[in-house]
């Protein structure tokens, strides 16, 4: 009797060891089909990707990107205040979607070649007005994000807006 009991607890170890390796191959076989899937997609995949691709302006070319933002306030009948562009760029990981330095790159050397930068835009309008230059930005031919959105009420109607945001290129 005294040979068994240990023999029967490494059974029972052996069994909850057995079930979590089952779990993990069950895992891995789902891994698997959706490869391969993704395998058999490969064409679609790579069309998609050069869409989305020729849809990013080639450079940064934050100039044009200014102009545009300037041509849509003048439209609205905003005054932009002061619009910045950040000094330095940064990929965005292939994995993550997060950016990373341009020296981060440079070492790691990463095939993914979208670029973000960041902007800053800040001006004063009333609610509309804002409003309004939010959903024009939203429409502009390049791709952008807004990250951060200030308003502050400085007097009735008119408002202080600050928007921080990024803009995207290929590289």
């Amino acid at each position: 009797l005294f040979i068994f009991k240990p023999t029967l607890a490494d059974i029972k170890k052996n069994k909850a060891s057995i079930e979590e390796d089952r779990t993990k191959v069950a895992a891995n076989y789902d891994e698997i089909a959706s490869l391969q899937k993704i395998d058999k997609n490969k064409e679609e995949f790579a069309q998609i990707k050069s869409t989305v691709q020729g849809y990013l302006p080639p450079t940064l070319n934050s100039s044009q990107f200014i102009v545009e933002v300037e041509g849509l306030a003048k439209k609205i009948g905003i005054t932009i205040d002061s619009l910045s562009m950040s000094q330095t760029p940064s990929a965005l990981s292939a994995t993550k979607g997060k950016a990373t330095s341009e020296a981060d790159t440079d070492k790691k050397k990463t095939k993914s070649a979208t670029q973000q930068n960041e902007f800053t835009i800040s001006t004063k309008a009333d609610f509309a007005k804002a409003t309004e230059l939010m959903k024009q930005m939203e429409k502009l031919s390049r791709f952008n994000k807004v990250g951060s959105l200030s308003i502050i009420s400085i007097e009735d109607s008119k408002l202080d807006i600050k928007v921080t945001g990024n803009i995207y290129y290929e590289q």
